[in-house]
């Protein structure tokens, strides 16, 4: 990424095109084109390939939601920011909008541009971290009810049922749920017992992915987990207290030496008033959100029915986002140049911290 972020903005209002244009500009964001709704703003996305779009929602519902899917079709790897019309929230981001303010507050509008092309930083960044066969993906989070193991048979399903890629899922959570969420009988990935885990690395060798959903809060298993994985996703909702335990699980992993760039925050909203912009949550957390998976009121029965919205409902805003995450994570780096880093023992610093052998 440029040292300046390179932005196109849309937005069919001229003169309030041209406002948006200088706020950006004066707090150091390039807006390297403009243009109102319609062709020529796929034409220039296209030509300029910017980092971000930042897109002013206006008028008809419909009309924004064309332009929304035009853009992401012209270049889905371009993160676009829509601000304005909060009802039309939800379905801008089942559409893929990675990011949604209900108005154009100065300070906000740039808080939320920074932290969605941090988020693209730090997806990038995670390159490195993946090894030149499969990769182990641990699905963690401090507290329970975040909806982890939503997240974790998510994936498993999305790598294998729609990207076509060899996956299999451990389950590590006692309580089994992401086992109920992947019927056979939908074409889901196979789930293997809790004692496949210390055959993670070798099942690595034969799947193009292994996620293992642990049990919820840092403790020995979910440790053991971080550290024979690849990358990890940290699961959260935006209520003050999830973010608070999260913000010090991060906190916890850095001091026990989990690299960064393996590290990757999700923000889960499991209720309909999770309504906090992912900015906030960043902010919050001090940590990038990767992905913001939208409130959808089919999961409870969904999951009442035992299967997973990607498989049950594809077209759901969550399975939607969830398919986009792991297609994002699918797609990270050049396999070339990917690596396997060795982790300190994570178990170990636990257990000295708690005053054990090691």
């Amino acid at each position: 990424m440029p040292a300046v972020p390179s932005l196109l903005l849309v937005d069919p209002d001229e003169a309030a095109r041209e406002e948006t244009r200088r706020l950006l500009s004066v707090a150091g964001l390039a807006v390297v084109a403009h243009a109102g709704y319609g062709p020529e703003a796929v034409r220039l996305l296209q030509e300029m390939r910017p980092d971000a779009v930042v897109m002013a929602a206006r008028g008809m519902p419909q009309r924004v939601e064309a332009m929304l899917e035009r853009l992401r079709r012209a270049a889905p790897d371009v993160p676009v920011l829509l601000y304005g019309m909060p009802s039309f929230a939800g379905r801008a981001m089942a559409l893929g909008a990675r990011s949604c303010l209900p108005d154009r507050p100065g300070d906000a509008l740039v808080e939320a541009v920074r932290s969605v092309l941090a988020a693209e930083g730090r997806l990038r960044s995670a390159d490195g971290a993946l090894p030149a066969g499969g990769a182990v993906l641990a699905v963690v989070s401090a507290r329970g009810g975040v909806g982890k193991t939503t997240v974790a048979a998510g994936l498993a399903a999305a790598f294998h049922a729609r990207l076509e890629l060899s996956a299999v899922l451990i389950d590590c959570d006692p309580y089994g749920g992401a086992a109920a969420l992947l019927p056979h009988d939908r074409g889901a990935p196979a789930v293997l017992p809790p004692s496949a885990l210390e055959e993670a690395q070798r099942l690595a060798g034969a799947h193009d992915w292994v996620v293992v959903d642990t049990a919820a809060g840092l403790r020995e298993e979910a440790l053991r987990a971080l550290e024979l994985c690849d990358l990890a996703l940290l699961v959260t909702t935006p209520e003050v207290g999830a973010l608070r335990e999260h913000g010090r699980a991060i906190r916890q992993l850095a001091d026990w030496g989990f690299p960064p760039d393996r590290l990757l925050a999700v923000l889960d909203r499991t209720h309909p008033s999770h309504t906090a912009p992912a900015a906030e949550v960043a902010r919050a957390l001090d940590w990038e959100v990767v992905a913001d998976i939208p409130y959808d009121r089919r999961l409870r029965r969904l999951a009442g029915e035992g299967v997973t919205p990607v498989l049950a409902a594809p077209s759901s805003p969550a399975a939607r986002s969830l398919l986009r995450l792991a297609a994002r994570l699918a797609g990270v780096g050049d396999p070339s140049r990917r690596r396997r880093l060795s982790l300190p023992p994570l178990l170990a610093a636990l257990l000295r911290r708690r005053g054990g052998a090691v």
